[in-house]
């Protein structure tokens, strides 16, 4: 029998499906195609929906007024017009008050919100209060007293009525008579040009324990009595939130008492700023704790306290078991200035026998004075990756030889990054790194300017960027400003981790241990990748790092910098960006694939066939369309199962990968079944071709067909 060969050729072309794919040109040879495609991922105010205060009726009221030498508290019994007053107390329909009468009536009166059990007062006109000691002030429900004129505008001071007080200074404005309560007054204007008297007690006397009391957007000028907050019962507390200003000039006669008296609790809100020039001739502290009372300071995260003061004490103490801290929360800032004060020659950061002191990450410490030198006594700080610790002199400080004048400093480095100790640039200790300590005392303060415990080298960020192409997919990192002072005999290098998730929480705070422990550790989580720079040895040198092969997606990317020498070792702490990397779809294909069927059913590949992925996300590969060529020969018709008759073609398209196969059936268009190829960069990214199927005769002459055959390629499965 004489042997006949048939010779086919099958021929590729592709459809872009879902903005997938596009034809590149022909490259290596005339039996390969490449499809490329690069996916790159990329106030107005409604015045008619304010609501705004119903005017009340404004009535004339005659007021009395009582002498500011009188020595004892006056108390009255002025008649109480209900009627004048609007509203129901509720946080929706709050008492509108416009006179002293109907403030009294408001506070008198025992209505709530029956949801928030609190009477909400809203302010529609300046109030005088011009007596003291009202038992129609005293406050026996929870309250809020609220000044602002329209609440559509900006909470500003030309904003705020005033409420002012026009008794004796030693006696009491408004006054708690029920314990356990919350008082709030907010957006007010405290003080005046006219009346420029307040109390020694504080605008609210707090005689009742377990008090909370609340103060936002507070603007107090006050030169006579001139003593914001007073408390004189157990466990109360004092909240100082938005912006706020707390103005005693140093201008004669200024009289005042502390800023702070009695309250064991003091704490200066989350993104508060609270401006304070407290320049009074009376009382020795700022924050004073009445009684047998601890007493904790608490600046909460971004929120910045900044004092001058004319006090020989921050810190002082009604009873010698007093424990005394301050905290300093993420990002905080505190900045306490001594200033000049006649008569005056101490200046003393606490009173009793030491200071607890506790930075947070971020936050900074200034204590500065103008000419009296500072005892410290005994501070203790636990510093967690602080901004700054600084003690010295204001900038226009007279010309004294050391502001430090006793005690000492201990600070224990509790966080995670490379800190150093400095005096008059001359360093104290120059690593201090974490669970270690420095002190400063006598012997590297004395005849110095200045002290200061700041990181030992900082970075101000991250910055990242990528780059993709044909079996390229990378992201390159490097860190932003970065300093440092230890040079010689140091050696840094930088450190990168890319993570598909955050490892900050909603407020943005980095979590720095989690961050150092999946950098160190041999086991990543998943979707953790690490990388580093070189090594360099200057502040200047090259900074970038790169991580290759990255699969397609957003994610954070994280730096920081080490540093090793043979005194010590640490870091800076981690930085936060965020850093896209696009798709990029590009897949090999042969552009023909030809075979053959010689005396038998056995059909077989002329050559070696496969198709790989370029691309740095999964691809998948359907045949949706197989079409017969014009010049195929007509007597051959393809079929999925082979049977009797002649004439009879079944060829199938095997790709094979390392752990499975895919079949596509020509005579039914591949039959829906999809091939996932892998990105470039990992196993299963390329599979090898072959044919499936038979051929039913005659073998005694030569037959030729050829079939189009196209494909969909996608990223996305269908």
């Amino acid at each position: 029998m004489r042997k006949i060969l048939y010779l086919t050729l099958l021929l590729f072309s592709f459809v872009g499906v879902s903005n997938v794919l596009a034809v590149e040109n022909k490259v290596d040879d005339l039996e390969t195609l490449r499809t490329t495609e690069e996916i790159n991922n990329p106030a107005e105010t409604n015045q008619s929906e304010t609501s705004q205060w119903v005017e009340a009726v404004i009535e004339e009221e005659t007021q009395s007024s009582s002498s500011d030498e009188e020595n004892k508290d006056n108390i009255t019994t002025d008649s109480i017009d209900p009627q004048a007053m609007g509203g129901d107390g509720s946080e929706n329909n709050p008492f509108t008050v416009s006179s002293y009468s109907e403030l009294k009536s408001a506070i008198k009166s025992g209505n709530v919100d029956s949801v928030t059990n609190i009477k909400y007062i809203q302010l529609l006109a300046d109030i005088l209060v011009n007596e003291s000691n009202s038992a129609d002030l005293a406050f026996n429900r929870n309250t809020e007293i609220n000044g602002i004129k329209d609440p559509s505008q900006p909470s500003t001071p030309e904003n705020y009525w005033y409420l002012n007080y026009s008794a004796v200074a030693n006696g009491t404005m408004f006054k708690t008579g029920t314990s356990g309560l919350t008082i709030t007054l907010k957006n007010l204007n405290l003080g005046s040009d006219s009346y420029s008297q307040n109390t020694y007690y504080g605008f609210v006397r707090v005689l009742s324990a377990s008090t909370t009391l609340n103060v936002e957007n507070i603007n107090y000028n006050i030169q006579r009595g001139s003593q914001p907050f007073f408390a004189a019962a157990g466990y109360c507390t004092l909240n100082i939130s938005g912006t706020s200003s707390y103005n005693s000039p140093n201008t004669s006669p200024a009289y005042g008492g502390e800023f702070v008296e009695g309250f064991r609790y003091v704490n200066f809100k989350q993104g508060s700023q609270t401006n304070i020039s407290n320049y009074t001739y009376e009382n020795h502290a700022f924050f004073y704790m009445y009684g047998a009372g601890d007493l904790t300071v608490t600046v909460e995260k971004n929120a910045v306290l900044d004092m001058n003061s004319s006090r020989v004490y921050m810190f002082y103490y009604g009873a010698a078991t007093v424990n005394q801290k301050l905290i300093l929360e993420d990002n905080a800032k505190f900045i306490y200035k001594v200033r000049d004060r006649a008569g005056a020659q101490s200046n003393v950061l606490v009173a009793s026998a030491a200071l607890d002191m506790r930075l947070a990450e971020g936050s900074s410490f200034e204590y500065l004075t103008k000419s009296r030198a500072i005892n410290m006594k005994k501070l203790n700080v636990s510093a967690t990756d602080p901004a700054s610790f600084y003690v010295g002199k204001t900038e226009d400080a007279n010309n004294f030889s050391s502001p430090i004048s006793a005690g000492s400093i201990t600070i224990t480095n509790t966080g995670t990054s490379l800190y150093q100790a400095i005096t008059n640039n001359s360093v104290v200790q120059s690593a201090v790194s974490p669970n270690n300590r420095v002190t400063f005392d006598s012997t590297n303060y004395q005849n110095k300017s200045w002290i200061k415990y700041d990181p030992a080298m900082s970075i101000y960020g991250v910055s990242a960027s990528s780059t993709v192409g044909n079996r390229l997919s990378q992201v390159l990192s490097d860190v932003q400003d970065f300093q440092t002072n230890l040079v010689n005999g140091w050696t840094f290098r930088t450190e990168f981790i890319l993570s598909k998730t955050p490892y900050s929480d909603s407020d943005g705070r980095l979590d720095q241990t989690t961050l150092t422990n999946d950098f160190n550790n041999q086991t990543k989580p998943d979707g953790v990748y690490t990388f580093t720079g070189e090594d360099f040895s200057s502040s200047d040198s090259a900074t970038r790092g790169t991580l290759d092969d990255v699969l397609a997606q957003n994610y954070y990317i994280y730096g920081r910098v080490s540093g090793t020498s043979n005194g010590g070792s640490g870091s800076t702490l981690w930085k936060e960006n965020v850093v896209e990397v696009p798709k990029h779809i590009s897949t090999v294909f042969p552009m023909a694939l030809s075979f053959l069927s010689d005396d038998g059913p056995l059909i077989t590949k002329k050559n070696d066939y496969f198709l790989e992925s370029y691309s740095n996300v999964p691809t998948y590969i359907t045949m949706t369309k197989v079409t017969t060529g014009a010049n195929s020969d007509s007597t051959i018709r393809l079929v999925e199962t082979l049977s009797g008759d002649e004439g009879l073609l079944q060829l199938d398209i095997l790709a094979a990968l390392s752990n499975t196969n895919t079949t596509w059936s020509m005579a039914n268009d591949g039959a829906g079944q999809t091939l996932e190829l892998s990105p470039y960069f990992e196993t299963n990214s390329k599979a090898n071709l072959s044919f499936l199927g038979g051929y039913t005769g005659s073998f005694y002459i030569e037959k030729q067909v050829n079939y189009q055959v196209n494909f969909k390629i996608s990223h996305t499965n269908p």
